[in-house]
């Protein structure tokens, strides 16, 4: 009886073996499937952080859900009243306009920066509301830079270099021309004073990227 069983038990030991092994088959390949997914996840996690980030000549944007899509901040160290050591305050500062795309306004000229600023402007730059937008965001630029903004009509390029002088306008290109010592003439077509300045504050922040490597 004992002979007649053990082939039996041969059969029932290669059965056994056989599902096992299908078993550890199915368990590897679903292991693997998981391994597939989450490198999908994470390849499409990084592709979206690069998607949307970028770096423009040194300066980090970030693309959000905004009416101003195009972020960037702006450490600034200030002082607290009874305290001996600054503190630091991200700006953000946002821009309608792809910065990699405001590259291609002719910039003529070096970025400079002073305490007092000259902001005038002639002829219609409203626009539809987008030259108060542009120039209220430059003038914001300045002053969380510490300089003082005003307007003045009766003041023009002054070649001493006592104060930054800005003048914006309509003509027949956009485009920035530095025309004193640190004096800019700001022009635009077709109502794009908002692309002029935001051009204007891009060449501020890679300018100070340049001198502050890390601010």
């Amino acid at each position: 009886m004992e002979e007649e069983n053990k082939p039996a038990v041969k059969e029932e030991i290669k059965t056994d073996k056989k599902t096992s092994d299908n078993h550890n088959k199915i368990l590897r390949n679903f292991f693997i499937f998981i391994g597939i997914v989450i490198l999908i996840f994470a390849a499409w996690i990084v592709f979206s952080y690069l998607q949307s980030t970028f770096d423009y000549r040194g300066v980090q944007f970030a693309k959000v859900d905004e009416i101003a899509p195009y972020v960037t901040s702006l450490p600034v160290n200030y002082g607290v009243t009874g305290k001996a050591v600054e503190e630091t305050a991200n700006f953000n500062f946002y821009f309608r306009n792809d910065p990699r795309e405001l590259d291609k306004i002719p910039f003529d000229g070096d970025v400079t920066f002073l305490k007092n600023i000259v902001m005038n402007s002639t002829g219609d730059i409203m626009c539809k509301g987008m030259g108060v937008v542009g120039t209220v965001n430059l003038a914001n630029l300045y002053g969380v830079l510490g300089a003082r903004v005003v307007r003045d009509p009766n003041v023009s390029c002054d070649d001493g270099g006592r104060y930054t002088f800005i003048q914006i306008e309509a003509g027949d290109e956009t485009k920035i021309k530095q025309i004193g010592n640190s004096c800019y003439l700001l022009t635009f077509k077709d109502c794009e004073v908002l692309q002029v300045t935001e051009r204007m504050m891009t060449e501020m922040l890679v300018k100070l990227r340049e001198i502050v490597p890390n601010p």
